[in-house]
């Protein structure tokens, strides 16, 4: 014998379930403006329109310098990624030659002079 649930209210689930499968509330293009001062801060993962996207690497901290990042990046109200890029870029600013230096001794090593 087969159970009748045509008496069961299910409104409440049944509009819960469309609005999470439907296209409403997704992300729409970004535009031209949004899509500049994305690139320009570096957040253009998940966003329709945001072309440049960053080089993704897994990096292994020690436990200390995961407690540092995180402590110095929730400090200067940044996420861990944007304090780290930070980092570096002050680091490249200060010391500009090491690269230069880097840069020529690889040229050097592979043959391209």
């Amino acid at each position: 014998m087969a159970k009748d649930f045509s008496a069961i209210n299910t409104g409440r689930v049944s509009q819960t379930i469309a609005q999470g499968t439907s296209k409403k509330g997704q992300q729409s293009t970004a535009s031209p403006e949004e899509q500049a001062e994305r690139e320009a801060a570096g957040r253009t993962q998940g966003r329709k329109g945001c072309h440049k996207k960053g080089v993704r690497t897994n990096l292994l901290l020690t436990p200390e310098n995961h407690q540092f990042v995180k402590i110095m990046a929730g400090a200067t109200g940044r996420n861990m990624t944007e304090y780290i890029n930070f980092v570096i870029e002050e680091y490249q600013k200060a010391h500009p030659e090491y690269m230069k230096k880097a840069q020529e001794f690889l040229d050097f090593a592979s043959g391209e002079q």
